[in-house]
């Protein structure tokens, strides 16, 4: 996917695969010629053609609150534990403003959203074989025109009350654990990802876009206990 301002910047790509080791999938938006690149593997990002079309900076895609990246559902996506990582630059308040979501149309779906509501990150969850609606979680304030860095990760691992499996969910913002809780939801992931976007285009589809900067979007399936 090539920006709509390719042509008028000079940038070097200094992506270090190295420093990648834990994730499978790595948007590092350092090409605006290739900039839904996935450099990890195959789980390329796309423009919808049905938004308007995406800029950037070097090393960083642009948002303008009316467009965003499609990520067509794979095998890695579907994984019931993960890590995600996002660095990120908020530059308006959001309105349920998606910054990377799996997020499902209806309510009769599994899904997570990692959002921007006001000047309040939330990570929102669901399990539909626990309940139909989002249990939302407030991780934290961030500061416009300013960078940010979210981690989310979500496992198994065998409650000491219990003895049986449950999955830990814990997210730091900005390098400070903000959430840290366990939860009974198992993820059934069944459609496509979204960027900066509703990509599936439900009620409200308008308040949900996302404006300001992404550096990078980092996602990796994790293994029980890690």
């Amino acid at each position: 996917m090539v920006a709509s301002n390719a042509d008028e910047l000079e940038c070097d790509d200094k992506t270090k695969i190295e420093n990648l080791k834990g994730f499978d999938v790595a948007y590092e938006f350092n090409s605006p010629y290739d900039l839904g690149r996935d450099y990890l593997g195959d789980n390329n990002a796309y423009q919808d053609n049905k938004v308007s079309a995406i800029s950037a900076e070097c090393g960083s895609i642009v948002f303008d609150g009316s467009n965003g990246l499609h990520i067509p559902l794979s095998e890695t996506f579907e994984s019931s534990s993960f890590v995600v990582e996002v660095r990120f630059m908020p530059t308006k308040a959001g309105n349920m403003a998606n910054i990377f979501v799996a997020e499902p149309p209806g309510s009769n779906k599994d899904g997570w959203q990692l959002r921007l509501d006001g000047s309040d990150i939330y990570f929102h969850i669901r399990d539909v074989e626990i309940r139909d609606t989002w249990e939302e979680m407030k991780v934290g304030a961030v500061s416009m025109d300013e960078w940010h860095v979210v981690r989310i990760r979500f496992f198994p691992t065998m409650s000491a009350v219990t003895k049986k499996t449950v999955y830990s969910l814990n997210v730091a913002l900005d390098g400070k654990t903000r959430i840290a809780t366990e939860i009974k939801s198992k993820m059934d992931i069944e459609y496509g990802l979204g960027i900066g976007y509703d990509s599936m285009y439900q009620d409200l589809h308008a308040r949900r876009f996302f404006t300001g900067k992404i550096d990078y979007i980092r996602y990796g399936r994790m293994a029980e206990g890690k």
